[in-house]
């Protein structure tokens, strides 16, 4: 009998998310040592899995096991398809033009020295483009992973951890030693063994590896594609509206709507020190967050616009019923301190000169006040 185990540590990271860890670690120990060491009828058994199986307890007991990790090329190519395999599958099927698209999405794993693409998620970009031409890549990876381990490093991360997240993703890279025989019940979220089970986990890339004089593995890592980025980006997206939801805004909305601008800002900045963001988005997540700290407080509705790129003040706040006051918001990014009165500045004449106010004067509105809100970044924190 020839076994083939697929994803054999699969049922150990629903335990360790939920609770169970050592029972489901026992029951598969039992299992494995049954048909692994004492089944006569056994040829040979394959098993794969995102964690080396040589230190997990399961495995106590078996001899003769050949591991072959993330760093070694023996299997490199098999593990998901390589770039000749890509471009002979978009030249197949009369896509050619799409390979750039699909290079930046789903290209990016390093096994060995080997490049593999996301074999699950090209079938699936190309399954789609033969329908519609048109069609935007997605993260269809997220579909197949519950990407426990993403929220749980977002939600639990302490401010030395979420820096390197933001530094990751800035598109920058972060050296951390790697440990080889991380098991589900090393994770820490504020320790060195996260990046190792992010990196055998696809979450991350490594770029080059090194050995320090005390025989500590150190790797250069980064996100490896635009769609593990998604994750993390739909992740923290996530993760900041359950935040705001949780906490408080009346004290926000009270300054705001008596034009306590000095209160404002000390709020504001109070909620962003508690966040991560991402420079390369950062007008776009600025203004996400002042869309959802300032939304759903009754009678007064809010409207977004930026996504429609049509001249539209990024931000208004309405009082609905007997409209005695309006709020036009103007959203502006800067790294430099230096900056941040000349684009309040800006934000203003901008709103001015394209006439945000006219649509609320004729709708009668008695009090309108604008505002510049500009978010200052140091190197990775707002």
């Amino acid at each position: 009998m020839v076994l083939l185990i697929d994803e054999y540590d699969v049922p150990l990271e629903t335990a360790y998310f939920n609770g169970f860890y050592e029972p489901m670690v026992n029951l598969i120990r039992s299992v494995f040592e049954s048909v692994l060491k004492t089944n006569n009828s056994l040829a040979f058994a394959v098993l794969t899995g995102c964690l080396r199986i040589s230190k997990e307890s399961i495995f106590t007991g078996l001899n003769n096991l050949s591991i072959h990790p993330i760093t070694d090329e023996s299997f490199a190519k098999h593990y998901g398809f390589t770039e000749t395999e890509v471009r002979e599958l978009v030249e197949y099927y009369g896509l050619s033009n799409e390979f750039g698209e699909i290079k930046n999405w789903y290209d990016g794993y390093l096994f060995g020295e080997t490049e593999i693409y996301n074999p699950w998620s090209v079938l699936n970009y190309i399954q789609f483009a033969l329908k519609n031409k048109n069609h935007p890549p997605k993260a269809y990876w997220s579909n197949t992973s519950s990407n426990s381990i993403i929220r749980k490093l977002v939600i639990e991360s302490d401010v030395n951890t979420r820096d390197m997240i933001e530094i990751l993703m800035n598109g920058e890279s972060i050296t951390a030693p790697i440990f080889e025989d991380t098991v589900y019940a090393d994770i820490d979220v504020n320790s060195d063994q996260i990046w190792s089970f992010l990196l055998f986990t696809g979450y991350l890339k490594q770029l080059k590896t090194e050995l320090s004089a005390d025989n500590t593995l150190t790797s250069t890592l980064v996100i490896p594609n635009l769609e593990v980025r998604t994750i993390y980006r739909h992740t923290i997206m996530q993760w900041l509206k359950e935040r705001i939801n949780a906490n408080p805004r009346q004290e926000l909305f009270e300054a705001l709507l008596n034009g306590d601008i000095t209160r404002i800002e000390d709020i504001l900045c109070d909620w962003l020190d508690e966040t991560i963001s991402y420079h390369d988005e950062k007008e776009q997540f600025y203004h996400g967050f002042l869309s959802e700290l300032l939304s759903g407080f009754k009678g007064y509705s809010l409207k977004s616009n930026r996504e429609s790129g049509d001249s539209r003040p990024d931000i208004l706040l309405m009082e609905k019923r007997r409209r005695e006051l309006a709020i036009v918001i103007e959203v502006k990014d800067t790294k430099k301190f230096s900056e941040l009165k000349q684009l309040c500045d800006d934000a203003l004449a901008q709103i001015e000169e394209n006439r945000y106010e006219d649509e609320l004067k004729q709708e009668c509105y008695k009090k309108i006040i604008i505002l510049g809100a500009i978010a200052k970044y140091t190197e990775n924190a707002p």
